[in-house]
């Protein structure tokens, strides 16, 4: 169920992508989703995925030149640095820098790649511009990706990115309380 979640997600972001780059906005929701992965279920799927969403756009695009498999992977990686520990994840501010982060890496990496394989920037009004605007979209984005694929994960009983509490990370009941305990004096008593 792990693998199809994480399928059907992806695919819809990509989509999302495809009609949001035919706008002309630099923006990707894939990077989102694939941090989101990251901090459920882990980096194993996570970056296996970047480089097919990245394999994927390029053949949608019909680019003879297949760049996006590294910017995916790239501003994957820069993101999955920013991303909390597992006990400090029952709040969406702390997850704040993670969204912009990867959303700044990625139109700087767009930008390179563009400007090594074209010599152009690809950009009219400026890389500041697209970087700012990408990285305020990232820190709106991100939380409310979040929300949303944590609230369909819960539905289908599948890891959540943030923790309600951290209570939820340490066990409630531990099954070895009622075990008695034996001392240096051989006495056994009661915990």
């Amino acid at each position: 169920m792990k693998i199809f979640f994480l399928v059907t997600t992806l695919l819809a972001a990509l989509l999302a992508d495809l009609l949001i780059g035919n706008f002309g906005f630099s923006v990707s929701l894939t990077t989102g989703t694939l941090l989101y992965f990251c901090g459920s279920f882990g980096s194993k799927h996570t970056l296996l995925a970047a480089v097919a969403a990245g394999v994927f756009l390029d053949m949608c695009y019909a680019r003879p030149e297949a760049f996006s498999a590294a910017v995916l992977l790239t501003a994957t990686a820069a993101g999955m640095y920013f991303i909390p520990a597992r006990e400090y994840r029952n709040s969406l501010i702390r997850s704040l820098p993670v969204g912009a982060a990867a959303e700044g890496v990625f139109v700087l990496a767009n930008a390179a790649a563009i400007s090594c394989i074209w010599g152009k920037t690809g950009y009219p009004s400026g890389i500041p511009a697209h970087l700012m605007t990408a990285m305020l979209f990232g820190m709106l984005c991100f939380p409310g990706l979040t929300i949303l694929l944590d609230t369909i994960a819960a539905t289908l009983n599948l890891p959540r990115y943030l923790v309600s509490a951290p209570e939820d990370i340490l066990p409630q009941n531990n099954p070895l309380d009622d075990v008695p305990v034996e001392t240096a004096s051989r006495r056994r008593r009661r915990k």
